[in-house]
């Protein structure tokens, strides 16, 4: 869809159409009017609001939760990973295993580390809860109600 003006004998009309040459427009005022008017339909009414959120909740928590549950397991991975560096350091100062020992535990450690590092990389993990984001959401529809309605 693009739009035009033509000027006419007092001011300028604005337009939508398809093409310059299908022939057919649409006077913008009208078409704008009707295109608030439509999407309004699709602002939620106050009392409904959380239902939706409600379901567009469950919906996502659905989705997401292989993610999630990868996430706590390379969570609790790296934990371990931790804890086995931590023991490992603890029986080198006690000289329970020599250097090398250790220096071998370091690198193992550290190649897990790493590769579970990359795996977080890619799990893309927001860790902001999705109740919070939909009430901004419905927040901003409440606004942008209120704009266009004072905009008209």
């Amino acid at each position: 869809m693009t739009a035009s003006s033509s000027k006419g004998m007092y001011s300028y009309f604005y337009y939508y159409h398809c093409t310059s040459s299908c022939g057919v427009r649409f006077n913008s005022k009208t078409l704008n009017d009707l295109f608030k008017t439509e999407l309004h339909k699709l602002v939620p009414r106050q009392d409904v609001a959380p239902l939706y959120k409600r379901v567009i909740s469950d919906v996502y928590k659905s989705m997401t939760s292989e993610k999630n549950r990868l996430y706590r397991e390379a969570t609790s991975k790296l934990d371990a990973i931790d804890v086995r560096l931590s023991k490992a350091r603890k029986k080198f100062v006690n000289e329970e295993i020599d250097a090398e020992d250790f220096k071998m535990i370091k690198m193992e450690c550290g190649q897990e580390r790493t590769s579970l590092e990359s795996e977080f990389i890619s799990l893309n993990f927001v860790s902001e809860p999705i109740e919070k984001l939909l009430n901004q959401v419905f927040a901003n529809m409440r606004s942008w109600i209120s704009y266009t309605i004072k905009a008209q």
